[in-house]
């Protein structure tokens, strides 16, 4: 069932609506304003106000199947303004989820050119998966407050928080017009366990923290300063991520003390399985790969004072990585057991010439 009321004025200079009510199954609108139709809609203002149902409801008469069941109530103030728009949002919620918003994009044609308040409180970021589906999301309380400020070629983040269950993050620092970064960002989340459906690790239940100065663009980041630290373990130094269709990693990183023992896989006990046909082949037949079909160009210094690994812990670890879409370089690569045994030397295969080399000088002496 549908209804309309209200009152619809047109001519060639001006939209007039006032007290429009729709009704659509239950869910209703209220439009409210004038849109001038001279000078790209300069002088317009539009009031609309949604009282839904539900917004998964709703969206499916439409073919939307993946918002949220959840009630939605919004009211917001739109107004062309020069080549930009003003926005507020003075009364937004979806079910638990509150939004106020406020402020104005200077030109349409510069969406990063913001001034603009916001408070945002999610029950779960998980209602945002419907905008990302491929995105696990974990089942965590989300908010986010702050202020944009725009100043001449860039955007200044200013007092931005973020939480995510008890995680807190800050932001401050300036976006660029042309996608250019320069933010420092604090983080600290008490049980980084949580985040194990986002990343896919089973990261253990422990204090994370980061701090870094994110500089370059969306394309090209640069990571200075940077310093992470997982329970007792950390990790400080200089990150370059470049996120192109061949990714790029290069840096250095230390630390004195590394703990990858939530990353060792525990054994599971082996189980008998039904014999199969013996293959013709003797090596596995799963098809070889190609280093450059890893699609990824690392360039890594690491130097590790010790690693725990769970069922050992090795020392003074010196390796540096050099991966290019023909030729892997372990160069330096040495190590040393904290209860005696060293090894060193370096590794290189290499795919460039026609018939590819595999070339390994190492050296180890009281090796367990």
């Amino acid at each position: 069932p549908f209804s309309a009321r209200g009152r619809l004025g047109n001519s060639k200079a001006r939209l007039e609506l006032e007290g429009i009510e729709l009704d659509l199954a239950g869910n209703r609108a209220q439009l409210n304003g004038h849109v001038n139709r001279a000078e790209k809609y300069a002088g317009s203002e539009v009031d609309i106000q949604f009282d839904i149902i539900s917004l998964a409801a709703l969206g499916q008469m439409f073919g939307q199947n993946d918002l949220p069941d959840e009630p939605l109530k919004l009211h917001s103030v739109l107004q062309p303004k020069g080549k930009g728009l003003a926005f507020k949002v003075t009364d937004g919620n979806l079910g638990e989820i509150q939004l106020e918003l406020e402020g104005d994009i200077d030109d349409l044609d510069k969406p990063l050119a913001v001034d603009a308040r916001f408070d945002v409180g999610l029950p779960s970021i998980r209602f945002l998966e419907f905008m990302s589906p491929d995105l696990a999301l974990p089942d965590l309380p989300f908010s986010a407050s702050g202020q944009l400020v725009n100043e001449q070629a860039q955007t200044r983040f200013s007092g931005v928080k973020i939480g995510l269950g008890r995680g807190t993050a800050t932001i401050e620092g300036n976006i660029g017009y042309d996608e250019s970064l320069d933010l420092v960002i604090q983080a600290q989340i008490p049980d980084a366990s949580r985040l194990a459906e986002m990343t896919g690790l089973a990261l253990p239940a422990e204090l994370f923290s980061l701090k870094t100065h994110l500089q370059g663009n969306f394309g090209e980041l640069d990571f200075q300063d940077l310093d992470t630290r997982l329970g007792q373990g950390e990790v400080h130094g200089h990150l370059q991520v470049g996120l192109g269709d061949v990714k790029r990693i290069a840096g250095r990183l230390d630390s004195s003390r590394l703990d990858l023992s939530w990353w060792v896989p525990e054994e599971e006990p082996t189980q008998e399985t039904t014999d199969k046909p013996k293959s013709e082949w003797v090596f596995d037949e799963t098809p070889v790969k190609d280093i450059s079909d890893l699609g990824v160009e690392i360039d890594l210094t690491l130097a590790l004072a010790q690693v725990d690994l769970g069922n050992t812990i090795l020392a003074d670890v010196e390796l540096g990585v050099l991966l290019g879409s023909k030729h892997l370089e372990l160069n330096p690569f040495s190590m040393r057991g904290t209860t005696g045994g060293e090894i060193s030397g370096t590794v290189l295969i290499d795919q460039r010439e026609a018939a590819p080399s595999l070339d390994l000088n190492l050296q180890a002496s009281d090796l367990r």
